[in-house]
């Protein structure tokens, strides 16, 4: 077992109680594309491509998150998208101390590549058995969808990803904050689903919907003795 996986384990032990929730937010209808602004978003516990953990209910404590679903380098697209993103969106999140965090089904040592070819700086996560991709309904199977994926050998997608379902995420961008009458929610304030595989990312929108998180944020800070009980 790999250094990462042995710190992957030991966090979900420690943060058991969110597994268990977020094994029943896999479960739900995966029929319907996406997840809509305004609904609570599932929880998100991984390692990302630096081995460090991430737990979006912990990082909502500090500030929004920008979620991206990128579907592989085999969808030129798709490689844009996330250039753009890094170009025109990444360096104003960061300033804001806003996270943006990637999620895909492709390989640890192809998300290295990906962020070295596009000078990707943000983390990416590799979404193994494609837990994040079912919870968010953005997980699609190459061998019984119906749909017209830019892909001419399977073989192809199995050597990227990895999963002998060949499950892919569609792309997507998600903008979450905390939200609700108690300001604890999981809330979605912003969602662009594309399951054409034609991501078309709205820097603009995005970046609205990331300040209205904000002076959410802002209006109901967590007050310390809560953020305690909450770990």
């Amino acid at each position: 077992m790999s250094i990462n996986n042995i710190r992957f384990v030991f966090f979900c032990i420690f943060t058991g109680y969110f597994c268990h929730s977020f094994g029943q937010d896999s479960n739900t209808d995966v029929k319907k594309i996406g997840i809509s602004k305004g609904e609570i978003a599932p929880n998100i516990i991984a390692l990302d491509n630096h081995g460090n953990p991430f737990l979006l209910s912990s990082k909502l404590k500090i500030a929004p998150t920008v979620v991206v679903f990128y579907s592989g380098q085999w969808c030129k697209p798709c490689t844009d998208e996330l250039k753009q993103i890094q170009k025109e969106l990444y360096p104003k999140l960061k300033d804001k101390g806003v996270y943006l965090i990637g999620i895909t089904s492709e390989l640890p040592d192809v998300i290295d590549q990906i962020t070295h070819n596009l000078g990707i700086e943000f983390p990416l996560i590799h979404d193994r058995s494609h837990l994040i991709m079912d919870a968010y309904k953005t997980s699609i199977s190459y061998n019984t969808t119906t749909r017209n994926i830019p892909i001419e050998d399977s073989n192809m997608l199995h050597k990227y990803a990895g999963e002998k379902d060949y499950t892919i995420t569609f792309t997507a961008v998600y903008v979450i904050g905390r939200g609700g009458k108690e300001g604890k929610e999981r809330h979605v304030y912003y969602a662009d689903v594309n399951p054409d595989f034609k991501p078309n990312p709205k820097i603009d929108e995005i970046n609205a919907a990331v300040e209205e998180a904000l002076q959410f944020h802002a209006k109901h800070p967590i007050k310390r003795d809560e953020e305690k009980l909450n770990k």
